[in-house]
């Protein structure tokens, strides 16, 4: 198996760090980003986008889900679609990457190899899903606070209406299935 996670403080002991969404909540939009830039070398802005891709060396092919890179809103309630289709196929020899694009800056928060067993698969999921919860919980912490408002301008083509309905989709529907993944 072969995970790589981007950042320097992002493990110990083997282990991937993160507070829970409670606690990201009551951070300070500042504070988050410098995580976000201390961990992984991007800060997360409004217009930020993530992406999930798949690189298969063989043939050079690269494929990218969800119809390119998407917005944190629409991203965090689709990004399980494609856990489920990861686990269900043998995609040893694959590679799959997902990346936090910004302007003409991105940088791939975790790359993981396809496997053939199932038994595989779910221990990449496992790094991967951490580090999804992570960078979602993280990036959401940035525009609500723990009472579930506004704390700082999120797109200007978003109304907070639709990125509060992503968000409670996420935390009540699409974060419970990462998390069975731990």
């Amino acid at each position: 198996m072969s995970v790589q996670i981007s950042g320097e403080n992002k493990q110990n002991n083997g282990e991937i760090v993160f507070n829970t969404l409670d606690e990201y909540l009551k951070m300070d939009a500042k504070n988050i980003n410098e995580l976000f830039d201390s961990e992984i070398g991007i800060k997360f802005s409004p217009g930020s986008n993530l992406m999930m891709s798949m690189f298969n060396p063989t043939n050079l092919q690269r494929i990218i889900y969800f119809n390119g890179a998407q917005p944190l809103h629409k991203f965090i309630t689709i990004f399980h679609n494609f856990i489920e289709d990861y686990l269900l196929e043998n995609n040893k020899g694959k590679i799959f990457i997902l990346s936090i694009l910004k302007g003409t800056s991105y940088v791939n928060v975790s790359i993981i190899d396809g496997a053939e067993t199932e038994k595989e698969r779910l221990n990449n999921l496992k790094i991967l899903c951490k580090l999804s919860i992570n960078t979602f919980d993280r990036a959401i912490s940035l525009y609500i606070n723990e009472n579930h408002k506004k704390k700082s301008q999120y797109r200007t083509d978003t109304t907070f209406k639709e990125l509060e309905h992503s968000i409670n989709e996420y935390t009540k529907k699409i974060r419970p299935i990462l998390l069975k993944y731990l």
